[in-house]
């Protein structure tokens, strides 16, 4: 027995089939070991697939190279964004081969310039803290694809507003995550990404979220936005009939064509009092 038990030990050992399972390792750390080459390059823009790396297995055994989320890419031009993967991806090498894969990245410095199609960039350390978590998030939630990922990423990289994140249950985990009040309501901006030019840029197209009240009595309502001077200048709905106790309703008030500043969303009976409102502002 013990004789066959060292026989099939040895096979196990020595067996192609085995002895052939490449081994993995962290992008940085294969670089760092010398066992690969890369050379990273922007695909224009700073959302989703927006960096494309080659890849070279400098050896002559197969390698499983792993991009983790997090991972950071630093603009060679420095008037450009730095990136950040968001989306963890495994590639896979054989002996000497290259290859050429791109990654779900978004721009960590809001106000640098957007990158081009020939944006070269630097293999940067992993984050950590706040952002590497946020990462890690977007990457489990899947939206690594979605524009709101952009938004998140600048909440944490430049501490731009959670009501910029326009995905409810992503502004929610965001809000989580960095020990903060989710926002009471979202702005959907209008996304732009043209190279040489800010990534940010402040064009607020839409004002959504869900709205909470209770009635003591049956009672006529309307929803409006009203200005500064009390002046209403959107409405969401005017004269419906909403039943006593606890309700809600998701609203939604196209704003790209009203000035900037503070505003109010007023939920009024048929007198015109205020039942509820809230503070917003774009």
């Amino acid at each position: 027995m013990l004789i066959l038990i060292s026989l099939l030990s040895t096979f196990l050992t020595w067996s192609p089939l085995f002895a052939g399972n490449p081994k993995t390792l962290d992008l940085t750390l294969a670089v760092e070991q010398g066992l690969i080459t890369c050379e990273a390059q922007g695909l224009g823009g700073h959302s989703e697939k927006s960096i494309q790396l080659a890849i070279r297995n400098t050896g002559k055994k197969g390698l499983r190279i792993r991009i983790p989320s997090g991972q950071q890419f630093i603009a060679k031009d420095s008037t450009e964004q730095d990136l950040i993967n968001i989306h963890e991806l495994l590639v896979a090498l054989e002996g000497g081969q290259r290859r050429t894969v791109s990654l779900y990245a978004n721009c960590t410095e809001a106000h640098d310039a957007s990158p081009g199609s020939s944006s070269v960039f630097l293999l940067g350390a992993m984050a950590s803290g706040q952002l590497l978590r946020v990462t890690h998030l977007l990457d489990s939630m899947r939206l690594y694809a979605n524009e709101a990922a952009q938004a998140a990423i600048w909440a944490v990289s430049d501490g731009n507003p959670l009501e910029h994140i326009a995905h409810p249950q992503l502004a929610l985990a965001v809000a989580q995550t960095l020990g903060k009040e989710p926002p009471a309501y979202l702005i959907r901006l209008q996304q732009r990404s043209v190279a040489g030019q800010p990534a940010y840029q402040y064009h607020p197209l839409r004002m959504e979220g869900t709205f909470r009240y209770e009635l003591s009595e049956d009672t006529i309502v309307s929803f409006g936005l009203f200005n500064e001077a009390g002046e209403p200048v959107r409405y969401f709905l005017e004269n419906q009939s909403h039943h006593r106790g606890r309700n809600q309703f998701q609203f939604q008030f196209e704003i790209s064509n009203l000035p900037q500043g503070q505003y109010t969303a007023r939920l009024v009976n048929q007198a015109g009092t205020v039942i509820k409102s809230m503070a917003v502002r774009f």
